[in-house]
């Protein structure tokens, strides 16, 4: 038989795609032909990925044979990471009642969207509304979240001064990462 089309639920006609190439002739009794393509499959847990591949193939006295077979990918619940940066405009000496600015970053380093719900602060409290710090924020894979803030410090000479910055981030399973 010659194999004339391979035909995708989703992705369509594959005469051309990836390795795949028709008219293939089979052999008879157990004559094949196997090809591959690649797509990224994007998903939710307890949502399925299913496609069918029809092939279609004809015989040399015009008769037409059709089969196909599915591909199901279940997606698993992959658990939200992020990284977070602060860096102060400067670190070096300051003389007391001097303003600093400070850059939060908040990198989201899973595989899926999450939504910032809360950027604290170990000196400063709860950043919401503090210079461009606003949540809940949207922060799709390998993108990032960005805000600043500016504080007067005070303190006596020869001490430091340390904040801290603790992000939560939630996916939608409502998985944190922090």
């Amino acid at each position: 038989v010659t194999v004339e089309s391979l035909v995708d639920t989703i992705y369509g006609d594959l005469d051309g795609v990836g390795s795949c190439q028709v008219s293939q002739i089979l052999a008879a009794n157990g004559g094949s032909y196997s090809c591959t393509f690649s797509r990224f499959v994007r998903g939710d847990v307890g949502v399925d990925h299913v496609n069918v591949v029809t092939a279609t193939a004809v015989d040399n006295e015009e008769n037409q044979v059709t089969d196909d077979d599915d591909a199901q990918i279940v997606f698993g619940d992959t658990l939200p990471s992020i990284e977070v940066i602060k860096s102060p405009s400067t670190d070096s000496s300051l003389d007391t009642g001097e303003v600093v600015t400070f850059t939060i970053e908040v990198l989201n380093t899973g595989l899926e969207t999450v939504t910032l719900t809360s950027l604290d602060d170990t000196a400063f409290g709860n950043l919401d509304g503090l210079g461009t710090c606003s949540t809940p924020q949207v922060i799709g894979p390998n993108e990032r979240y960005l805000c600043t803030f500016a504080e007067t410090l005070a303190g006596a000479a020869g001490t430091a001064h340390y904040n801290a910055v603790r992000a939560i981030a939630t996916d939608n399973e409502g998985n944190d990462a922090t």
